[in-house]
């Protein structure tokens, strides 16, 4: 036979079998199945490309953040700050301390590993050697008074003006490509490195304006006051704070659980945020306690402990810079050619079970076989009538002298409308 090759008959090796169509005509199936396919379509190219920018990708970057804190240039007269005793001014919330200058926290302010810690409460306690106490001693003290239990002496004040203070933030940022991929950077980012006219900065938080506030950008860094951090991300140093969990009764020198930040400190989460033209600071306050402890000296007999709290200002660094990638604009095409099919599947169950002429359509839709396991005469005889009929068309096909010879006379003259296909050898 033609396309046969050996014992093998290719023509039925390599044969497709392709789904069966039926063509409806009825107005409202044919609106149903174009509306739906209009729809998908309108989603896919207004909403997936358009609204979502479906062809780009969030530029991946990589960088380091430096920031340090210096004391305010100009310190405002003990007079006026509020919370310092020897104050004139009535005390606003919270309670007054001696205040102190900046310096002696300096040192004990660099902490690298969790970004910077600007303080605003410095409580210190002079201790003294326990000589009775023994290395391998379990359960003794060899500072005494122990830092639990030393209240009574401890030595509590303020850091005066602080809100003055100035934070100085360096920071770099280049694309992240893969080094398997390609080595070449396709988007050049602005940093606090970059000259300052190329570039924009903004300060947005919950205090401040939607838009946010423009900073004036410096010569590789930017520097701005802890009162306008704080301020931007909506609080201030004298809020009280009624949390229980802020600070402990025991740590509050006028016997209750309402302090503030300048007393109890707190955190405030920092994210430079990367734009085409320039970057903002996004500041975020997490409302947790904020404190660290440090030997500022020590000699063999006694030492100083400072335990500091303040404002703790971690920082990281995303991208808002997009750009475009082959990639993605392929999986938002290819899914949304795949969503066409549901228009199909929108129509088919509206001809199959809710259109009021469901049962005339599944004459032409849908076919339906004998049951295969009667339980009846009737039944058995129509199974076998089915099979002998279906039998008979496969044996017409299979049939050496139908598939044969392609000038048999008879094949040509029982199938006269068949010749031109037989002659041409298919």
């Amino acid at each position: 036979t033609l396309g046969t090759m050996g014992s093998f008959d290719w023509d039925d090796v390599l044969a497709y079998t392709t789904d069966r169509r039926v063509r409806i005509r009825h107005k409202w199936v044919g609106g149903i199945y174009y509306l739906t396919m209009i729809g998908i379509l309108v989603y896919t190219v207004v909403y997936q490309l358009v609204v979502l920018e479906g062809y780009l990708i969030h530029l991946p970057i990589v960088g380091s953040i430096r920031a340090t804190v210096e004391p305010g240039k100009a310190l405002a007269p003990l007079s006026n700050l509020t919370y310092c005793t020897g104050s004139n001014a009535v005390v606003a919330s919270g309670v007054q301390l001696g205040c102190i200058s900046f310096e002696p926290l300096v040192e004990s302010l660099l902490t690298p590993d969790i970004g910077i810690l600007v303080g605003t409460r410095l409580s210190s306690v002079v201790q003294q050697a326990n000589e009775s106490c023994a290395s391998e001693h379990y359960g003794c003290y060899h500072w005494v008074p122990p830092t639990s239990d030393d209240d009574l002496e401890r030595v509590d004040s303020f850091i005066g003006d602080i809100d003055a203070a100035t934070v100085y933030i360096q920071h770099s940022v280049e694309e992240a490509n893969d080094a398997t991929i390609s080595d070449k950077k396709t988007v050049s980012l602005v940093d606090s490195f970059s000259p300052p006219k190329l570039r924009t900065v903004t300060l947005i938080g919950v205090g401040t304006p939607e838009e946010g506030i423009p900073i004036q950008p410096g010569s590789g860094g930017d520097v701005l006051t802890l009162g306008q951090l704080v301020s931007a991300a909506g609080f201030h140093l004298d809020d009280v704070l009624t949390s229980a969990d802020s600070v402990s009764t025991k740590q509050m020198p006028w016997g209750n659980t309402n302090t503030t930040a300048r007393y109890a400190g707190t955190t405030i989460r920092v994210n430079v945020e990367y734009q085409s033209d320039g970057y903002f600071y996004r500041v975020e306050e997490t409302q947790v306690q904020s404190k660290r402890e440090a030997v500022r000296w020590v000699n063999g007999t006694h030492r100083l402990v400072d335990d500091i709290h303040g404002i703790q200002f971690i920082f990281s660094q995303t991208s808002k810079v997009n750009k475009f990638d082959v990639r993605t604009l392929l999986l938002t095409l290819v899914s949304g050619a795949a969503l066409l099919s549901a228009a199909k599947t929108v129509a088919d169950a509206f001809v199959l079970y809710i259109s009021p002429h469901r049962n005339e359509y599944r004459l032409f839709v849908v076919n339906s076989t004998p049951d295969f396991d009667p339980d009846s005469e009737a039944e058995r005889v129509q199974l076998a009538k089915v099979l002998a009929r279906k039998r008979r068309k496969l044996q017409l096909l299979e049939s050496e002298d139908f598939a044969g010879d392609p000038s048999n006379p008879h094949a040509a003259a029982q199938y006269p409308n068949s010749a031109p296909l037989l002659q041409n050898g298919h």
